[in-house]
């Protein structure tokens, strides 16, 4: 029998709710019997690896090597099982309508239907048909919805020129600007673009219809008809929907309605399943989280990765510059998500799907829970990092009554575990991570708490061997829960916000310093010969980027490059927003002043997000030289996408680019100066970056 989680109650948002029980497989399989499906998908889907004229990374896919491994895992299996199925085809089919539908249709864009619910009824339909008939299947479901909205849909998009404070200039008080557009069914901001000086940029999506109603005179929307009307040199399209126009694919009757769509109506967009924010970032407030999901049923499994699958297609900011087709990923995944029976299979299924989007934004809730379960709860009792292209530790985090010598050391390179070649270790659990590229795959799994090395039973001691001094050690340690060492990093932060080192050089901790004591802190050090910000660490609030910027940028300068996603097409993105820092004209600090001695930058590999958004506006400044490694490449608005299971899946929302308007995402950022951790300065103990920077600016040789 089908099963569903059950609540009969109808809301006025039914995707906000648990959903009705359906009919059972038994007479979806008699009605659905008999169907043939007439053509095979002969062009799939290709993602383009350009973004905005730059080109994306070209690197060997260490997750499809891995993939391709035969193990005696249990899990392994499922990556072999055969995708030229045909319940595979038709439910790769079923995926890509339904999604579509989803984002454009206007049934579903104003709630009036629920989309969960749909897709769980025809999931076992399309599933156990003949392949003949499932363009049939679809396009009658898709009829069936109600209008679509398709025909009516024309919409401008207005530049509106925004104070930053109440003026008598006659420019609009950006405050003034949302809170008219609030409510109103036929506008809805787009994005948010800094301007330099006192005034900014909000960008509008309106009706055009409405808009050619509306009097010149009307007090309260006139004023529309004197902007800057923006033309299509702000979009940037990320996907292929050449599949929309495919008759091989969907026949000609889901063509005939696919080929109507312009744009998605104007409408409010409270019971949607996807909602703006103020930089148009994706939201999915209306996604229901389904808590108490049976993970044996198949139906709830698609639905994850269905949902999953879609929302990363139209949503994600650079889904034009992974490795690997995003719609082959898919025909991949779906059967190893029907092959599972339990929330471990589910789970660990959507984490190697998410894990191909090489964003290392990406995390999921609990994924620690999923790690303890598939790689085993017990750790070995330290902290690791990446130097030389090894794994290295950094330091023990326990005592334990180790077997030989004194236990795990500093500068210990790991190369074996428990029989095991430590490279097939750490490919094994990078096949569930989502770290930037290859170069980086190891620092991102060390660095950031997924406990590398692991075991599932605590009776026996972990076996490793090691090299130390360039001599092979064995070395057994006494595991501990996984629990212990969670969120632990292996960066000692800083206790201080700020100090004075040796030779008059101020040092500026990014961690501890709140907002608005960066003039304070300046002040302070106004009488330094130099000056360092570490920003191996996370700045402890946003405003650090402008207030410190400036009082080492001199003017201000634009830093960054934002695309937002588009709200009238899926799968689009709008390259409108600019950001500048520098100079004094911001007004975050009460007395700025240019600070003209050197500053260093720290950055390594574990830089990421805000901090890489630091390093981008704080280099501008003349007098700036950023030192170490290049960043991890991961930057924009962090969201969260709700998944079946009581799931919660983060991203990265808007895309960030160089002020050149080139690629950060993925390849990082690149320091001026080179210097790389070694495995003998982590023996010794020694910041070998900050020693470098002093050397740099006391001007002592290396």
């Amino acid at each position: 029998m089908y099963v569903l989680e059950g609540n009969t109650e109808k809301s006025d948002n039914t995707c906000r709710k648990n959903i009705l029980p359906i009919i059972g497989a038994v007479v979806v399989l008699i009605i659905a019997a008999g169907i043939f499906f007439a053509s095979r998908i002969t062009d799939a889907e290709e993602i383009s690896h350009e973004h905005n004229g730059h080109t994306g990374i070209d690197t060997n896919d260490i997750l499809q090597t891995v993939a391709e491994e035969v193990t005696s895992d249990e899990y392994d299996h499922i990556v072999h099982i055969n995708t030229e199925d045909e319940q595979t085809r038709n439910l790769l089919k079923l995926s890509k309508v339904w999604g579509f539908a989803k984002y454009t249709h206007q049934t579903f864009l104003l709630g009036e239907k629920c989309w969960d619910e749909e897709l769980l009824s025809l999931i076992p339909i399309v599933r156990f048909a003949d392949e003949a008939d499932v363009n049939d299947i679809l396009y009658n479901w898709l009829i069936g919805l109600g209008d679509d909205g398709f025909d009516d849909n024309r919409s401008v998009f207005l530049s509106v020129p925004v104070s930053l404070t109440p003026s008598e200039s006659g420019i609009l008080y950006y405050k003034d600007v949302i809170e008219m557009i609030q409510g109103e069914e036929w506008l809805s901001q787009l994005s948010w673009k800094y301007g330099v000086g006192d005034y900014d940029y909000i960008a509008l999506r309106v009706d055009k219809n409405h808009l050619e109603l509306l009097d010149e005179e009307d007090e309260s929307f006139g004023w529309l008809h004197s902007l800057e009307m923006m033309d299509n040199s702000y979009m940037r399209p990320l996907i292929n929907m050449g599949w929309l126009s495919d008759e091989s694919f969907l026949g000609s009757s889901l063509v005939a309605v696919f080929s109507r769509f312009n744009e998605t109506p104007v409408v409010n967009r409270a019971r949607a399943p996807v909602s703006f924010g103020i930089q148009s970032q994706a939201n999915f407030p209306n996604q229901q989280p389904h808590p108490n999901m049976d993970f044996e049923d198949t139906g709830y499994r698609l639905l994850g990765l269905f949902r999953l699958w879609n929302a990363m297609m139209y949503f994600f900011p650079y889904i034009d510059i992974i490795d690997d087709d995003w719609t082959e990923l898919l025909i991949m995944h779906i059967p190893m998500m029907l092959e599972g029976e339990d929330r471990l299979s589910y789970k660990l299924t959507l984490a190697s799907l998410a894990s191909r989007l090489h964003d290392a934004h990406i995390n999921f809730s609990n994924q620690w829970d999923m790690f303890d379960g598939r790689f085993g709860r017990y750790v070995a009792p330290a902290l690791f990092t990446e130097a030389e292209g090894h794994l290295v530790v950094v330091q023990q985090t326990q005592t334990s009554n180790n077997r030989q010598e004194q236990g795990l050391m500093p500068g210990d390179v790991i190369v074996r575990v428990n029989g095991r070649d430590v490279n097939d270790v750490i490919s094994e659990k990078l096949r569930y991570i989502s770290y930037p590229n290859e170069e980086k795959a190891l620092v991102f799994l060390a660095y950031y708490g997924h406990m590398p090395l692991r075991q599932h039973s605590s009776d026996v001691p972990m076996e490793l061997y090691v090299l130390r001094d360039n001599t092979e050690l064995r070395v057994d340690v006494e595991v501990v829960p996984s629990l212990r060492i969670r969120g632990r990093h292996s960066q000692t932060l800083p206790l201080r916000a700020y100090e004075r080192l040796e030779n008059n050089i101020g040092l500026i901790n990014p961690f501890r310093v709140g907002e608005g004591s960066i003039q304070h802190i300046m002040e302070y050090f106004s009488d330094t010969s130099g000056l360092i910000v570490d920003l191996r660490q996370y700045p402890a609030h946003f405003m650090m980027i402008f207030e410190l910027a400036e009082f080492i940028v001199e003017t201000p300068l634009l830093f960054s490059r934002v695309t937002m996603a588009s709200q009238a097409i899926p799968g689009v993105f709008i390259e409108f927003g600019r950001q500048y820092s520098g100079g004094f004209s911001g007004g975050w600090n009460a007395n700025p002043y240019f600070y003209e001695n050197n500053v260093v930058l720290l950055m390594y590999e574990g830089s990421m997000s805000r901090t890489e958004h630091t390093i981008l506006s704080l280099r501008n400044g003349s007098n700036v030289t950023v030192m170490g490694s290049n960043s991890i490449g991961a930057n924009g608005d962090i969201r969260h996408l709700p998944l079946p299971g009581g799931l919660q899946m983060q991203f990265t929302s808007i895309g960030i680019f160089t002020s050149e308007g080139k690629q950060m995402q993925r390849i990082g950022l690149e320091p001026d100066v080179y210097v790389l951790r070694t495995i003998a300065g982590i023996r010794d103990g020694r910041d070998e970056l900050l020693e470098a920077a002093i050397q740099y600016l006391t001007g002592e040789p290396s």
